[in-house]
């Protein structure tokens, strides 16, 4: 993943180096690093690293569901006018419209209840902290000269 990141320059350049036969192997010692990294983490704090990797899972997953109703429901338009929509959704738009609500209704029910209430805050500041950066970036990138 890291070095698919590198390739679309959302990654330092060094992940995206392979050796003659073509294994990125500065990615793959970057995620094992990682990986370790969280073993280790793992081994020193066991109920705090797995309470916060089992209480974020959800967040993310539901997180990751609205970014991909969103998508379809906003790129949908595009994709019919350049003739490129393959797989076609019934009952759009109001099914999308639909899961997205029901998407959001979850992140309130969560946020008004104490036991979910830092995990969604927590998941979701952190989220929009990331795509703020993200656009910064791609801002900055567009502006420079090629």
């Amino acid at each position: 993943m890291i070095y698919s990141l590198g390739e679309k320059k959302q990654a330092p350049a060094m992940v995206k180096r392979t050796t003659r036969s073509g294994v990125p192997v500065v990615a793959v010692l970057a995620s094992t690093s990682a990986a370790f990294a969280g073993c280790a983490a793992n081994y020193l704090a066991p109920r705090y690293v797995f309470e916060t990797l089992l209480s974020t899972t959800g967040t993310m997953a539901l997180l990751v569901y609205l970014v991909i109703a969103v998508s379809q429901l906003r790129m949908r338009r595009d994709l019919i006018a350049s003739n490129r929509l393959r797989v076609r959704m019934w009952l759009h738009p109001f099914l999308g419209l639909f899961v997205v609500a029901l998407i959001v209704l979850a992140f309130v029910v969560m946020v008004c209840g104490q036991a979910h209430r830092s995990e969604v805050v927590s998941t979701l500041g952190l989220s929009a902290m990331l795509a703020m950066t993200g656009m910064v970036v791609e801002r900055r990138r567009r502006k420079r000269p090629s």
